[in-house]
């Protein structure tokens, strides 16, 4: 398996696989697949310029992605605000590759911590966030009526 950053040359693959994992799971993510389809090309590059997204592949089949911002909510932190694993490849460590890159990236911006916000019933990824030593705060939100969503932390310094 390799993690890479993603590039700018890469806005299509980034596209792919973010409808791919819409498609897949549409509870795990605050956006829709029909939003994201109506999106022009610009959008899709302006993630990758605005982001730190990781592409994690597989025999140059890409199977997993995560995407860091910048947080302001974090005092100087930062936020994991995308990640997905392809089903197939689910249970063989590519999501917490993808977690750990972004880890380092956060540490290497000097961020405080990263945190991120998790849909409740996705415990799966829960586990995953835990097993990387992300921890519940105790704040809650709404997605959209009828689905819930918890924040996690991870302190870095």
């Amino acid at each position: 398996m390799d993690v890479r950053r993603a590039a700018l040359e890469d806005w299509r693959e980034c596209r792919e696989i973010r409808l791919r994992a819409l498609a897949d799971t549409p509870d795990a993510f605050s956006s829709t697949l029909e939003r994201e389809l109506a999106f022009p090309d610009r959008v899709w590059r302006k993630r990758l310029v605005t982001g730190h997204q990781l592409l994690a592949s597989e025999g140059g089949a890409i199977v997993g992605t995560a995407t860091g911002i910048p947080d302001e909510h974090e005092r100087g932190g930062c936020e994991v605000v995308a990640m997905w694993v392809a089903p197939e490849t689910r249970g063989r460590g590519v999501g917490k590759a993808l977690i750990e890159g972004l880890v380092t990236w956060a540490r290497d911006a000097s961020a405080p911590s990263i945190a991120l916000w998790i849909a409740d019933g996705n415990d799966a990824a829960r586990l995953l966030y835990e097993s990387c030593g992300f921890t519940a705060t105790g704040e809650r939100d709404t997605i959209r009526a009828g689905l819930g969503q918890q924040r996690m932390r991870l302190p870095l310094d």
